[in-house]
């Protein structure tokens, strides 16, 4: 955990003005978030600032795994590079009869360099 506290402690602090556009990016970082996330948030923080909405939100009621396949689908991911394991069979349950392509590989190593030549 960051000194600042965790992700929605960051977002609060951040908020707040009680971090700085710089100090926000540092924070994030610090916790593990990537650079695309951090600016995501980045983006989504200033339009609550504002008043603004950056999408349309809708509910949604579902298990833990279904709750990830609707966030890639509103992400537009088209393709999922995983290496299963046994703590994800919720998840593999919740991607039957989806639009998102999940590739399995069969090594650790794998989907990040699949991930590399799909990027390329």
């Amino acid at each position: 955990m960051s000194k600042h506290g965790n992700i929605n402690e960051i977002l609060g602090k951040f908020l707040n003005q009680g971090l700085s556009r710089r100090d926000f990016v540092k924070a994030l970082g610090s916790v593990g978030v990537s650079a695309a996330g951090i600016s995501s948030l980045a983006k989504a923080a200033e339009a609550v600032e504002k008043g603004v909405a950056p999408m349309k939100a809708r509910s949604f009621t579902g298990t833990g795994g279904e709750l990830i396949i609707e966030q890639l689908k509103a992400a537009g991911v088209k393709y999922l590079f995983t290496n299963p394991g046994s703590f994800e069979v919720g998840f593999f349950d919740a991607f039957l009869d989806q639009p998102i392509n999940l590739i399995l590989c069969l090594c650790r190593s794998k989907p990040l360099k699949c991930l590399f030549v799909y990027v390329l």
